[in-house]
């Protein structure tokens, strides 16, 4: 949950600048391979925004994003759904786009609504063709992309900074974009003073 509140806290910060009203709009969605964790991260976003008060579960069928009945029944996306909510003054809308293949067409459509994306990686399989494919189209429409790595918790101790390491290559080698390493641990210290510069640079 600290992972990801920094996580919600980076993507809705670049809403924060500027004080008109289009200034305080900001449609993002959560892009990823199926299977990543997409949607379980959607919950926690807005779990930690103070949209939802429960996290749903994707195993439970109880999700606000997946709320079609073979949606629920699968565990998987299959239409683009979007949530708006408000949070500190400022209007987002987070679109929890699918992650099968078969239903790319959603992705992108959706793509076109966004003002940039947050592509979610599976710690244990790192980037998959799906990551590839939806980062490329991302990239043609301009739009910023921000990684989380997610599932690291499920790895042993001993595998877990080689997984991050491995992630680090592929997101720089397959998908073409610069990592820079922004979420650590609570206990380690940095990241307060980290964020301020990133909200800063979001222009």
């Amino acid at each position: 949950p600290n992972s990801l509140q920094r996580l919600t806290q980076f993507l809705l910060s670049g809403a924060a600048s500027g004080g008109s009203s289009l200034a305080r709009l900001r449609n993002f969605g959560i892009v990823a391979h199926i299977d990543a964790g997409k949607t379980t991260t959607t919950e926690r976003i807005l779990n930690a925004a103070g949209a939802i008060q429960a996290v749903g579960s994707v195993d439970r069928g109880d999700t606000v994003t997946d709320y079609l009945t073979q949606e629920r029944q699968r565990g998987i996306t299959i239409v683009s759904a979007a949530v708006a909510f408000k949070w500190k003054g400022h209007q987002l809308t987070l679109i929890d786009t699918p992650g099968h293949v078969d239903f790319a067409f959603e992705v992108e459509r959706a793509l076109c609504a966004l003002d940039g994306v947050a592509v979610v990686l599976d710690a244990t399989r790192g980037v998959q063709a799906q990551t590839v494919s939806v980062v490329r189209r991302a990239r043609r429409l301009g739009l910023p992309a921000l990684v989380f790595l997610n599932k690291l918790d499920l790895l042993p101790p001993a595998r877990q900074l080689p997984a991050v390491r491995a992630c680090l290559r592929a997101v720089s080698t397959q998908l073409g974009l610069a990592p820079a390493l922004i979420n650590r641990p609570p206990a380690s210290g940095g990241l307060d003073r980290l964020l301020p510069l990133l909200m800063d640079s979001q222009d």
